[in-house]
Parts: C-alpha cells; structure tokens; sequence
C-alpha cells in the first residue's frame, strides 16, 4: 500500500506471519512419554543402530537411535516432563555423538537437564566430555581434542580457534583444553517439539576446568531449542568456570522465556520453518563434509570411534616414517582466489595421547566442488594419536 503527501510517494511494505504449530519430522512418539520419577543418566550406547527417521526397532522402551550418518543420539518421545527436584544427565555413545529429542507433544523442564562434562570423570587420562563435546586433555601432556581444541584452552563460540555458527547446525558440543590441566567441554543438545516447551528449571552443556587456576578448560557446549513457544524462568548455559562460551539458540514463533543464560554468553534467536530444520542439509542443500578415507594403505572406517586402546583403534599401522593421509571433500571448492592462493584450506590436526601437536596443511589432488580428493604427507610418533580434518574459508 502507499500513501501521498507532500509531493511525495511513501511505500510501506508490509508481512505477517500466523503463528501455528510447527511440524518436528521424525516426532512420532514411538519411544514414549519421558516422566522420569528420579535423578537418572541415560545411557546413550544403549542406542541401537539406525536412521533417526526410521522404524523405531525398540519401541516404548526410550533408548533412542544412533545414525552414525547425521552423528546423533534420536529420541521420539510422546512428551517430555521433568519435575522439580530431578535431573536428567547422560552417559556418553562410543561415537561421543550428541543428544537430540524430537517430541510429538509438550516439553516441560521444571528439574535439570545436562550434557554438561561429568565433574571428574576421566578415562586414559582424559577428561571425557559431554555428548557431543570432545575430549581434554586431562593428565596426558598434550592438546585437547574438537575443531576448537586447544593446547591451552579449547574454545567453541569464543577464542582464537572458534567454530560453527550461531544457528548450531550441525549440531556439535565444545573442544577440549590441552597440556597437564586440560579439561573437557559441554556436549550438545537439541529439543524440538511440536508443542509448547516450558523451562522453569534449567539446561546446562558446560564445560570444565580441572584446576580453575589456570586457562586449560574445556569449552562451554552447544544447546538448540525449537519449538511454537518457549516459555518459563528457567535458564540455558553453555559455558564453563572461565567464561568460555559455547552457544545457544532458540527458534520458536512465541518468546516468552526470561534468561538465555549468563551475560556475555553468546545466544541468537529465530523463527522456525514450518517444518523444524534439523539437519545441515535442511538448511543448505549441500552442506560442506571432510572425511578421511585413507592413512597409508590402511582405509579408515566410515564411522571412525578415536579410541585411544587396544584392541579398539580404528586404524593399526606399523610403518614408520611419512605416509599420505587422504581427505575425501564434498561441496568444498577447489580452486584459487583472485591472487592465486586456495580458496578454501583443508587441515589436519595430528594429537598424540602424550607429545606435541601438528597442524598439516592437504594439498588439493583431483575431483570437483560436489567431491575432491586432498592429501597431507603425516608422520605419526609412537603410540596413539587422534587425526582430525576439517576444511574452511581463510578469513579475508
């Protein structure tokens, strides 16, 4: 519509939006209400194999699915109701892959939900994160695991090495801090539901320091809520006792809730599609992956567990000296910038269960945008070490 006044034409463009339910795929309540009548930690290798919108195989018994493919841990409850006084927390999948619940009905938190690091919890020396999160250092001398892991603190939302965006898609928990005190971070949660989520208690996805004396702790983790409306006084944290923060997002029609979490911590909200994104491929139509393929002449399994003991490493080589490590790339381009120098970088960051970081640069080798191949020539010291491969856009 327009109006004239003065001699001149004033537009005014105008949009609404009806506020109305959203659809949540894949919530078909098939593993029941979730009432819990005490404190109780779910454990997520319970989770059997599958698709997360498949035929639930263990129906009404609430233990979820694991899709290796979107990494996650699928719950499809009915309805979720957390009283007063209690708390949800998990153990971890071997995957380590985080949390997500997908509810057909409402969503009360009244009591506690964490994927919080387990205060104290270690493993080899490790300190063992939340799900979704990735490992510190712990006592091992060496660097903290995740895109954001660090040899001094890990980071995620904030710090040098930061990562991920503010819509947390995909959804993937905090880095872990590196050498003698190197705590774990938060993991990763997302709740959708088709009805009204009401927080008067609180979610957590904290990290920790081990000794909060120094600036090694993991980061804080990730939490994603959508939903028609959120409401209630309760909070969200993604942080750890440093302040270093992870990240929170909401994506609902109707905002009626009063704390997103501690000042400074960064959140981001948003309205939902019709039908709740979940994915990366919900979002983008062909979202970036790296995956190593290959490390010497040993393939790398399509699942990869980094664990760090015998007999349960996911690749066994007795070749000492360099070999090539091959990196399989999709939607990522390959080709130059205006000034000659790669567009986009493909890494590998090599950490030893006990000696010093290496940060390798891939070289481009063959194929197109839609799939590439990339290689690093890596030489492995003695023992375990965890090889993570991720590609990115340099800043500008």
């Amino acid at each position: 519509m327009f109006t004239r006044r003065f001699g001149l034409v004033l537009f005014l463009c105008l949009t609404s939006r009806a506020l109305g339910q959203i659809t949540v795929p894949g919530a078909d309540g098939s593993d029941g209400a979730f009432n819990p009548a005490s404190n109780v930690t779910v454990n997520l290798a319970l989770a059997p194999t599958g698709t997360w919108d498949g035929s639930n195989p263990n129906p009404g018994l609430g233990i979820g699915v694991y899709d290796p493919d979107k990494w996650a841990v699928v719950f499809r409850y009915s309805s979720v109701n957390i009283a007063s006084g209690r708390t949800v927390s998990f153990s971890n999948h071997p995957s380590g892959a985080p949390v997500v619940w997908l509810v057909d009905g409402p969503v009360t938190i009244n009591g506690a939900v964490s994927v919080s690091r387990p205060p104290g919890a270690t493993s080899l020396g490790f300190a063992i994160p939340g799900p979704g999160g990735f490992r510190g250092a712990g006592t091992n001398p060496t660097g903290g695991l995740g895109p954001g892991g660090g040899e001094a603190s890990g980071a995620y939302a904030t710090g040098a090495s930061s990562y991920g965006n503010s819509r947390v898609v995909p959804l993937i928990g905090g880095s872990g801090g590196g050498f003698g005190y190197g705590g774990a971070p938060g993991g990763a949660i997302l709740v959708a539901s088709g009805g009204i989520i009401s927080i008067n208690g609180s979610i957590a996805a904290n990290g920790e320091n081990l000794n909060p004396g120094n600036v090694t702790g993991g980061s804080g983790g990730g939490i994603r809520i959508i939903g028609n409306r959120l409401e209630g006084t309760g909070s969200l944290t993604a942080t750890n006792n440093s302040n270093n923060y992870g990240r929170v997002r909401i994506e609902v029609n109707e905002l009626a809730f009063a704390d997103a979490g501690p000042q400074g911590q960064p959140h981001s909200t948003g309205l939902p599609s019709a039908s709740a994104q979940l994915w990366p491929e919900d979002v983008v139509a062909d979202p970036p992956s790296t995956r190593v393929v290959s490390f010497g002449s040993n393939n790398v399994p399509a699942d990869p567990l980094a664990s760090f003991e015998f007999p349960y490493a996911d690749v066994n080589t007795a070749t000492s000296g360099a070999q090539t490590l091959t990196v399989e790339c999709k939607n990522v381009p390959t080709g130059l910038d205006p000034v000659g120098v790669q567009a986009w970088v493909v890494k590998a960051r090599i950490v030893p269960r006990s000696g010093t970081v290496q940060n390798i640069t891939a070289s481009y080798v063959s194929g197109t945008y839609a799939q590439s191949t990339w290689e690093a020539q890596v030489t492995l010291p003695t023992g375990f070490s965890a090889i993570q491969v991720r590609a990115s856009m340099p800043p500008q």
